[in-house]
């Protein structure tokens, strides 16, 4: 009984190996038979000087493609080290507010969402240090916003990178570049309802 086993999954292996073969066969004889012709005739009225030219001119946008990439690459790298110090004045000053109203007081979405932000501030009335507090907090969520806008807006750089690549990650800011990713589709999200809003009233 293993033996016959044996034997089926042998057959059934040479068969696979066979199509694989036959396909492989088949691919080469078109790419010889067909494509190459096509592409000979294609390439060959073409006098040398043009196609050095068009070789100079994709060697050219090849370098510019890879100096904007390096350029994008590094400034995400310094745009997050500069999220993850907002973040981390942010976090500070959360505490403070935890530590005035005993609970955790600012989520990520409070710090997005202006109404949610507003209610969280508006349990500050009638608590010590109130008025500097809420300047603290408002003057942090600011900042945050206005760099996650500028990521928003910044087509060649950050952004361009952070959507052409979903999976990317970050070695040193690799919490920050989660946040940020949720963040911004957070803030495109609100910015969807508030249309959604105006075009209702």
């Amino acid at each position: 009984m293993n033996e016959q086993k044996h034997k089926r999954w042998l057959r059934i292996g040479c068969l696979v190996l066979a199509g694989v073969f036959a396909l492989s066969l088949l691919g080469s004889v078109l790419m010889i038979k067909v494509f190459h012709p096509l592409l000979a005739r294609g390439s060959n009225p073409m006098p040398f000087k043009v196609m050095l030219i068009l070789d100079i001119v994709l060697l050219l946008i090849f370098a510019v493609d890879v100096g904007v990439s390096t350029a994008a690459a590094i400034g995400l790298n310094k745009y997050l080290r500069e999220i993850d110090e907002l973040r981390a004045k942010l976090r500070v000053t959360s505490d403070k507010l935890t530590t005035v109203l005993g609970t955790g007081a600012m989520t990520a979405d409070a710090v997005l969402d202006e109404q949610k932000l507003q209610l969280a501030l508006a349990k500050l009335e009638g608590r010590e240090n109130a008025a500097e507090l809420r300047a603290e907090v408002t003057a942090r969520v600011s900042d945050l916003r206005d760099k996650l806008a500028a990521a928003e807006h910044d087509h060649i750089g950050a952004r361009r990178l952070l959507r052409a690549f979903p999976g990317m990650k970050s070695l040193k800011y690799g919490e920050t570049l989660a946040a940020t990713r949720a963040a911004m589709v957070r803030l495109r999200e609100l910015a969807a309802n508030a249309k959604e809003k105006i075009k209702k009233a």
